[in-house]
């Protein structure tokens, strides 16, 4: 649903800013989501950047404390234990931002709180390194 289908639906006046804000979180979420719908990046000039990582649009909703964009990209068929390069999953990626209510949104929806990442890392050691104590009580 878009932006202004969902202010209709839901009767909501936002400030112009806030408009922007939403609108430039869905090209994000939308950018996100062609990189990674099995577009060739191997010929893409971002493949060529130091460090480029693909990330999945539902990983970077969660690091960047979206809940909104976590939603899109669940109700758009994102798995919520999908895992990038370096095997962080979105929970990974919540615990570590410190973003509490989608780290409870996320493992009220299924989400393995178990995974580590391919260093063997949990979600709660994460929170936990980060001095994200309220997530580390929640997961625990």
């Amino acid at each position: 649903m878009g932006l202004f289908n969902w202010k209709k639906k839901n009767k909501v006046s936002l400030t112009k800013d806030e408009e922007d804000t939403l609108r430039m979180d869905q090209q994000l979420l939308s950018i996100a989501a062609a990189m990674n719908a099995g577009n060739d990046l191997a010929e893409s000039p971002l493949s060529s950047l130091p460090g480029f990582k693909r990330v999945p649009p539902l990983i970077y909703a969660c690091a960047v404390g979206k809940m909104h964009l976590v939603k899109d990209a669940i109700n758009n068929g994102s798995d919520i234990n999908e895992t990038d390069e370096d095997g962080k999953t979105p929970l990974h990626a919540a615990a570590e931002g410190g973003y509490l209510e989608i780290v409870e949104f996320l493992i009220n929806q299924g989400a393995d709180n178990n995974r580590p990442d391919k260093n063997g890392v949990l979600p709660i050691e994460l929170a936990k390194s980060k001095g994200h104590q309220s997530i580390v009580d929640f997961i625990a």
